[in-house]
């Protein structure tokens, strides 16, 4: 599995490489200190029983680090900067989304354009719309993807 990660998030897919272009683009500096050469070899040669313990994951990191970092930043979920995606398929976007799935549908694509059409409505209209954000995203992914996938 750490193996895999590994390939996923630093070559086969190039995530690295995306994020990097991304940050440059908006004048962003990136940094990942936990891919130096020499550290990545190291924790590589470490037993997997140092990686993961039960659900813990970087283990030997967290253990190296307790009561030099607090524990609340040591035990705290992943997160990311989040894209507005919700508010802006509310707004900016909602024309644009509208639009792309009318295209599609009068393309012919297979996707179920009048539920999007719908999800999209619902979601502008509905201020608690965790569901609909979920699947809109979603669709939205799917429209581009057969639209690629048509391209190729």
């Amino acid at each position: 599995m750490l193996y895999t990660d590994m390939e996923i998030h630093t070559s086969r897919h190039k995530f690295l490489e995306k994020v990097d272009k991304v940050n440059m683009y908006h004048s962003i500096e990136a940094r990942v200190p936990l891919l130096d050469n020499d550290l990545v070899d190291y924790v590589a040669c470490l037993p997997h029983s140092l990686k993961i313990k039960k659900s813990t994951t970087k283990y030997f990191f967290r253990d190296v680090l307790k009561g030099i970092v607090p524990d609340e930043i040591l035990s705290a979920q992943k997160s990311s900067f989040g894209t507005p995606i919700s508010e802006w398929l509310k707004t900016t976007l909602y024309n644009y989304a509208m639009d792309q799935f009318n295209k599609g549908e009068k393309e012919g694509l297979p996707l179920d354009f009048i539920m999007l059409k719908t999800l999209l409505q619902n979601h502008r209209s509905n201020s608690n719309s965790a569901a609909y954000r979920h699947n809109l995203e979603n669709a939205c992914i799917d429209n581009l993807d057969v639209k690629i996938s048509k391209l190729n």
